[in-house]
């Protein structure tokens, strides 16, 4: 993962992120798809010894003056009743964990990469029909820079057994990490950030990158020779020294080739 990739349409915010050295960490909940980051969860497969430690911990929370015999006492108690693993409690609890995940993950700022500058898909979804551009980064800069890690695309939701034992924060951050692999041909790789104290004070959403992160600036094919111009006004503006390239359309079958200029 040497370089890293974000595809961009021609807009006022976007030129202008480059002359500034800004990303916007999205909210999580303004992601289009409605499967992404909603802290979706399968109970399949959690053990007895799973639902101990889970209700041990929400009792720590919900009734915090209880002696730890007491506690062990009620968690024993709802184990051996098998109340924990009815329907109505099982979708009782997933809307719980849900809310509490979501909470936490609405604190959270997301920016969204690919490890790839020609998928045609991408051109087409991210690059406003290959008429913006694609800012090209040095991966290393920005994992110095802020959390960064590859998303991974399951089939099945993530397990309870999985999220048991760690915190809601790193719950969170995992959720955030995970999509549908119908997603896995954008290779994607997130920067993750706090956005939010606990309180819900604003951090910021808008953050400045470092400004030798950005190396290169790559035109898609249909881009028009004036909106080349605004965004090599803006490097300008900037002072960033990067190489341009350009998409060109591959000749012989359906793809792109990514040429320097």
């Amino acid at each position: 993962m040497e370089k890293l990739y974000r595809y961009r349409a021609i807009t006022e915010r976007s030129v202008f992120g480059i002359e500034a050295n800004e990303f916007y960490f999205a909210s999580p909940s303004d992601f289009n798809d409605p499967f992404d980051c909603k802290s979706l969860i399968t109970f399949n497969g959690a053990s007895d010894s799973n639902w101990r430690i889970f209700l041990t911990n929400f009792l720590v929370n919900k009734e915090p003056n209880l002696t730890e015999q007491s506690r062990k006492e009620a968690v024993e108690k709802v184990i051996r009743s098998g109340e924990h693993r009815s329907r109505e409690k099982l979708a009782e609890l997933g809307v719980m964990w849900g809310q509490i995940l979501e909470k936490q993950s609405r604190k959270l700022g997301v920016v969204c990469l690919s490890e790839q500058p020609d998928d045609i898909l991408m051109w087409a979804h991210y690059g406003n029909s290959h008429r913006g551009f694609c800012l090209e980064f040095d991966a290393e800069v920005l994992r110095k820079y802020c959390y960064c890690s590859r998303v991974r695309y399951l089939k099945h939701y993530p397990t309870f057994s999985e999220f048991v034992r760690a915190d809601p924060e790193e719950c969170a951050r995992t959720f955030v990490l995970t999509k549908s692999n119908h997603w896995e041909y954008e290779k994607e790789v997130r920067l993750v950030r706090n956005a939010e104290t606990e309180e819900g004070r604003e951090l910021g959403r808008v953050v400045k990158y470092p400004q030798d992160s950005l190396t290169g600036i790559i035109f898609g094919c249909s881009i028009s020779d004036e909106d080349k111009k605004r965004v090599a006004e803006a490097v300008i503006k900037n002072g960033v020294n990067v190489t341009f390239y350009q998409c060109v359309k591959s000749g012989s079958s359906y793809s792109v080739k990514i040429e320097t200029i």
